[in-house]
């Protein structure tokens, strides 16, 4: 059986999120919905940017791509803002690919050094670094060694840390 719900607006994207699905609509305006009845609203979202892509990263944070120079950052389960990745474009991002470390091996307690790309159309792709520790223990040594690249993120038990790393020139047309 298959249930049609009108949202009021188009959606632009959306992502599952554990039991919820997270919609951005074309205003830019992000509502999270029960996963298993899109029609029940847990929570609204504000945001001032128009939403082209969504992903999600471990533990708990919500990857945002900004109509204009900026990744938003929202922390999943308490579903508040936290940060905003500046600097890795000029244009709107319109995709992203999160690296979750798949058989990298993880501190204790931890996660292992992580990558993210972001593609934008100002025709380039960007890579991000993501380093993440317990909030309790000592910042890693990349982070420590180089404090104003990388943006901090609290979430709870964790810290995550988020630095721009490479970039990729003179892709045509943009990136989607």
């Amino acid at each position: 059986c298959m249930k049609t719900i009108d949202m009021g607006l188009a959606i632009r994207s959306a992502i599952c999120a554990n039991k919820e699905v997270w919609c951005a609509d074309w205003k830019g305006a992000v509502t999270v919905r029960e996963r298993d009845d899109a029609s029940s609203v847990k929570a609204e979202i504000p945001t001032n940017k128009f939403i082209w892509c969504m992903a999600i990263q471990e533990p708990s944070l919500i990857w945002m791509g900004q109509e204009s120079q900026g990744i938003s950052l929202f922390h999943m389960a308490k579903k508040e803002f936290k940060a905003v990745l500046t600097g890795g474009h000029t244009g709107g991002v319109y995709c992203m690919a999160l690296d979750e470390g798949l058989g990298d091996e993880a501190p204790e307690g931890g996660f292992p050094v992580r990558r993210a790309w972001s593609g934008s159309n100002d025709f380039t792709i960007r890579q991000w670094w993501i380093e993440t520790w317990l909030a309790k223990g000592p910042a890693p040594k990349k982070v420590k060694a180089s404090p104003n690249k990388y943006t901090v993120v609290e979430l709870g038990k964790y810290k995550v840390g988020i630095a721009p790393g490479l970039v990729m020139h003179g892709h045509t047309n943009g990136v989607r």
